[in-house]
């Protein structure tokens, strides 16, 4: 029976209940087939599964679940991964620097390690956390095998990112040297200084011979309302070469790097790069010499090692040569800079000389760009000086040579294809208006020169093989200058032949 709010009387009129159909389909055998206790279906319970009995626990719970989380990223077994440390096997395909790194730091300590051997002859009886670590427990002397292999796998990048960094400024003193837009940046800055402090314009006696590196970024700073020293710099330049700028930045494209590098900070990457392969080599040396019973390797293996120590070592003199090398080179272009004797013996000066240089040259950039992006503001100053900026150069087709019928050569006017591709953005009225007769004589001209020109060059004899493709080029090249050429005829014709109708 079911229980709810029911309503014997009959409903009102307005009532959803008087406008039901009644004729609907009911079935009420089928209610009751559904609703028997004889056909509902016997509710199962589910089974309870057993629990896994989860074996002895050795580690505590964090111990645990951070050496679960490390081996997890392994790239092989625990025990494969042990197996390769005990004989000496540092493949990247088994391990990385990453997994040995963390390894190393999760690894049980030693009263674990005492602990978790006790069960070496029940492995099956312990927790699968404590079975996975276990190889690394009766492995003979795994953490000093871990550290080898650390610096195995890693030792090529280590070395090759503090070489690249000794490079960088050797390159860069190079540049600063003998970069040509940056020694006559410096010949013009003399030139400013002494017009302003001296008022001379020439080399005379008692005029600035040299400047300061860290005084170069004084000329963003000596200016007139918004117009500084560095706007002129910017201007003279930009009026002799509008890519000036892009070339400097090209012959100086170490100094940015350079300036970011600390002599201290290298000097200690070298010497902890040393400090490592000695640790490396003593230790492997020792995994070689020892007695032990458990080192499973031949005496390849054992000669290919050692020739990995001397490889390691060799390394470590050659970067120590390159540190060296650096070191001088950025010395030397400091003095090459200096302006006195004092400045020259500044242990500190050589570290902050492309500093200051960078500085110049983010300024130098500022300004350029400033220029750039306006440069009607500047057009004024450079007409009073009697200079004319340069512009940023459109690509434009070259000056084309055509050979006439009567084997004379001659060369296409720049004006005619300057007058011809302003003809083209002309209005289509002038060219309804041509004559019918004038495009069939110029198409007739225009296909009759080619054939004259292959005459010309031929003889009328067919030309060698290895002739062939300079013709071709040559060929195409009148081709193109007759129709340019004829587009501008007719174009400047266009006009004379409005007047002359308009007239009739």
């Amino acid at each position: 029976k079911i229980h709810w709010g029911a309503h014997y009387e009959e409903p009102h009129a307005d009532s959803v209940f008087s406008s039901l159909n009644h004729e609907i389909l009911f079935n009420p055998d089928l209610l009751k087939e559904m609703l028997s206790a004889e056909s509902a279906p016997a509710v199962t319970r589910r089974k309870s599964l057993a629990k896994k009995p989860a074996g002895i626990s050795i580690l505590d719970g964090s111990r645990a679940q951070n050496l679960a989380i490390v081996m997890s990223k392994m790239k092989v077994s625990t025990e494969e991964f042990c197996q390769n440390l005990k004989e000496l096997n540092f493949s990247e395909e088994c391990m990385s620097p990453d997994d040995v790194e963390l390894l190393i730091h999760v690894l049980p300590t030693a009263e674990e390690n005492k602990k978790l051997i006790e069960y070496k002859d029940r492995v099956a009886d312990l927790r699968d956390v404590e079975q996975n670590v276990m190889p690394f427990c009766v492995l003979h002397k795994g953490v000093v095998r871990m550290k080898v292999a650390k610096f195995a796998l890693s030792h090529v990048t280590m070395y090759q990112a503090v070489k690249d960094r000794c490079e960088v400024l050797k390159l860069a003193s190079e540049q600063v040297r003998t970069s040509v837009q940056f020694r006559e940046m410096l010949g013009v800055v003399l030139k400013v200084g002494n017009f302003i402090n001296h008022g001379v314009k020439e080399m005379v006696e008692g005029a600035i011979r040299g400047i300061s590196v860290e005084s170069l970024s004084s000329l963003a700073s000596f200016k007139t309302g918004a117009v500084s020293t560095m706007h002129f710099l910017c201007l003279s330049f930009m009026s002799k070469d509008f890519n000036f700028f892009q070339d400097l930045k090209v012959s100086m494209s170490h100094v940015h790097e350079a300036s970011k590098e600390k002599f201290v900070l290298l000097k200690g990457s070298i010497e902890a790069f040393a400090s490592e392969v000695e640790m490396a080599k003593r230790q492997l040396l020792m995994l070689l010499d020892e007695d032990d019973p458990e080192l499973e390797i031949g005496e390849e293996r054992e000669a290919e090692l050692r020739l990995v120590i001397s490889e390691w070592v060799k390394e470590k003199e050659d970067l120590q040569e390159a540190g060296e090398e650096a070191f001088k080179a950025c010395c030397e272009s400091q003095k090459y800079f200096s302006i006195s004797d004092r400045a020259q013996a500044d242990p500190n000066a050589s570290e902050a000389f492309f500093v200051h240089i960078a500085s110049f040259l983010d300024l130098f950039q500022e300004a350029w760009l400033e220029i750039q992006r306006n440069p009607r503001k500047w057009d004024d100053f450079a007409e009073k000086a009697g200079l004319q900026l340069q512009r940023e150069k459109r690509r434009s087709l070259p000056v084309m040579t055509q050979v006439n019928s009567d084997g004379r050569s001659t060369e296409s006017a720049t004006g005619s294809t300057t007058l011809a591709r302003r003809s083209l953005r002309r209005g289509d009225s002038a060219m309804q208006a041509r004559p019918s007769q004038r495009r069939l004589s110029t198409r007739d001209s225009v296909s009759r020169r080619p054939v004259a020109f292959v005459a010309s060059l031929s003889g009328g004899d067919l030309p060698p093989r290895s002739e062939v493709a300079s013709i071709r080029k040559q060929i195409t090249r009148s081709l193109l200058n007759s129709v340019y050429s004829a587009v501008a005829q007719q174009r400047l014709d266009c006009p004379a032949v409005n007047l002359r109708r308009g007239s009739s």
